[in-house]
């Protein structure tokens, strides 16, 4: 099983720049952290976004080709998740990994 975690950093390792989405979740920082009118308030679904969602590469700098990588990359990452997690932890210090 990757996180979202170990997806943005395989993506990394593959000269992707991705990053967490709504991390942290704007409740989690200024005015909303230190206004006690909020603490008893939850955001389940608000909390689970902030440890899942990614950011990926957009816009006009990326074109098909790049879109296609990404893809590929990522379908990779869902049917071999257990083996791409172990390599991780295991080459945590290598800066190149090709699953693709």
């Amino acid at each position: 099983f990757l996180t979202r975690d170990k997806i943005v950093k395989l993506l990394h390792m593959e000269n992707i720049i991705a990053r967490r989405y709504f991390y942290p979740g704007c409740h989690n920082m200024e005015p909303y952290i230190s206004d006690t009118s909020y603490r008893d308030i939850e955001l389940p679904v608000t909390e689970e976004k902030t440890r899942t969602l990614i950011c990926l590469p957009t816009g006009t700098s990326i074109g098909k080709e790049e879109i296609e990588g990404i893809c590929e990359i990522l379908k990779d990452a869902i049917t071999n998740g257990a083996d791409i997690s172990k390599e991780l932890r295991l080459n945590h210090n290598h800066k190149t990994m090709k699953f693709v």
